[in-house]
């Protein structure tokens, strides 16, 4: 007959050697390649640019960015023209700003929805005249952690490594019933851990950027050679993170002039023709600081027009790409269970403690 197999004896640093090595097989599991994840970022440009024959016109299109807001522009005292386009693929502009020298104050934005394309500004001169412009533009969107893939074991494959050691150690020998139990509860905890290292190692839990709108009043005006101009007021009321904008804005592809009025005359937006025919794209943000109060005038131009637009309230809100909550719960589960793994003696430790010692 064969001799019976030596009992296993779990030790404290055994099964933490067995928990790492679980840790170390399942994440490596999900950790095979390259994480791609989305990331976040705002970009800022501010300088001058001079548009002449051999470069008639500047446009501001960056990958991935899911808006670009015009801070800031002013000329030469030389007017230029401002386009929208729904990607740089368009042809036809979506919202076109006619005679601009200076744009303050209010923010001029160009936002896609979350299914298009990255939104395009074009910048152009009149006629052969050189043109100073100055320009303060941010733009927001997302891009990918990286643009390529690479296959092949993660940093949690070395985590294995003590787990393989300790079954070559003890090679042979059997775990007691109390230490089989010990065991399935160590590799449960491991499992439960596990998915919290591969969202933090696989930024899942990167933190993204959206527009969380707060209120709207939707506005509808008719301009005619009855009534020609058009204006009303309204407050403002945001919280430090919040701010308001005129979006949905669109004229039915016919120029009207618009002028918007922050608190008193000496700080207004005036654009003497602006045409759109999407509703979704074109943008009016204003400041989040010092500003209470709101005044916005329409002029009918050449033709009839009716204006539609609403004011909004938006909440900047910045959350996690995954929401970690149920990771979170999960590791804490796997934690009470690993700390009944590690506190319950092994039935061989159990049993050794109950023998009387020699006096």
């Amino acid at each position: 007959m064969g001799s019976p197999k030596e009992s296993l004896i779990l030790t404290k640093g055994l099964r933490v050697a067995v928990l790492i090595g679980i840790i170390g097989m399942v994440g490596s599991v999900y950790t095979w390649q390259t994480p791609m994840y989305p990331i976040y970022h705002i970009y800022e440009y501010e300088g001058d640019v001079i548009l002449f024959d051999g470069f008639p016109m500047l446009e501001i299109a960056v990958p991935h960015e899911g808006k670009i807001v015009i801070e800031g522009l002013t000329t030469n005292g030389t007017p230029i023209m401002i386009e929208l386009y729904e990607s740089w693929r368009s042809n036809d502009p979506i919202a076109t700003i006619e005679n601009v020298t200076d744009i303050r104050n209010v923010f001029l934005a160009g936002a896609a929805s979350k299914e298009a394309s990255p939104p395009v500004f074009r910048i152009s001169r009149y006629d052969n005249q050189s043109v100073l412009v100055s320009l303060s533009i941010r733009f927001w969107g997302t891009y990918l952690s990286t643009d390529y893939l690479v296959v092949g074991p993660s940093i949690f494959t070395v985590l294995v490594i003590p787990l393989l050691y300790a079954i070559h150690k003890h090679w042979g020998q059997t775990p007691t019933r109390r230490g089989w139990a010990i065991l399935i509860i160590i590799v449960l905890s491991a499992g439960l851990i596990t998915p919290v290292l591969v969202y933090n190692y696989s930024g899942w839990g990167t933190i993204l950027r959206h527009d969380d709108v707060q209120d709207v009043q939707v506005h509808s005006f008719s301009l005619n050679t009855t009534n020609p101009t058009h204006e009303f007021n309204t407050s403002i009321e945001t919280g430090p993170d919040a701010f308001m904008r005129i979006a949905n804005f669109t004229t039915g592809n016919v120029p009207v002039a618009i002028t918007i009025i922050l608190d008193n005359d000496s700080r207004q937006l005036n654009l003497s023709s602006v045409k759109t025919i999407t509703p979704s794209l074109l943008q009016f943000e204003f400041p989040k600081e010092n500003v209470s109060e709101l005044t916005v005038r329409l002029s009918r131009l050449a033709l009839d027009a009716t204006v539609n637009m609403s004011i909004e309230t938006v909440l900047n809100v910045w959350e996690p790409w995954n929401d970690p909550l149920l990771f979170i719960l999960s590791a804490y589960i796997g934690l009470i269970a690993l700390i009944a793994a590690i506190i319950i003696p092994d039935e061989k430790e159990h049993l050794d403690s109950d023998v009387p010692s020699e006096s």
